[in-house]
């Protein structure tokens, strides 16, 4: 079984400026909405694990994976049901940013997910890359 769905939001931030943000893990709950707290105790790179306790959902591990400076991240969760893989991206439109998550729930998890999360979680991932932009652009206009 497969469930994927795709949020994304523009922002006049640079990339520095939204990866800063993006990567201290240790600060979403200050920005993010749906996010009560998160734990990176290593630098945010490849083979890095975090836990993630979002509002509404079950608490786990994050590993990340492909991860890129100022560019792109992935981070997958692992169930006992399956896999949930969140793909992150920053993509430089000229005068402006296109922030994007992608999300892909693979095995007996996405029908869990379609069924009791999706709606409410492709909502709160659109808060949660707008809350971003705007704590991105907040910390330039604050320089």
């Amino acid at each position: 079984m497969h469930y994927s769905f795709d949020n994304s939001t523009k922002t006049t931030a640079s990339p520095a400026e939204i990866w800063e943000v993006w990567s201290d893990v240790n600060r979403w709950h200050e920005w993010d909405p749906h996010t009560v707290s998160a734990k990176l105790d290593q630098p945010f790179q490849d083979g890095a694990v975090g836990h993630l306790q979002p509002k509404d959902a079950p608490a786990g591990d994050m590993h990340f994976s492909n991860v890129v400076t100022n560019s792109r991240w992935t981070s997958i969760s692992s169930t006992p049901l399956g896999n949930l893989t969140f793909i992150h991206t920053i993509t430089d439109e000229g005068n402006s940013r296109v922030i994007s998550e992608h999300m892909d729930a693979d095995g007996a998890i996405a029908l869990v997910f379609r069924l009791f999360y999706a709606k409410k979680r492709k909502e709160s991932g659109k808060q949660t890359l707008q809350a971003l932009a705007e704590r991105a652009e907040a910390a330039v206009q604050s320089r």
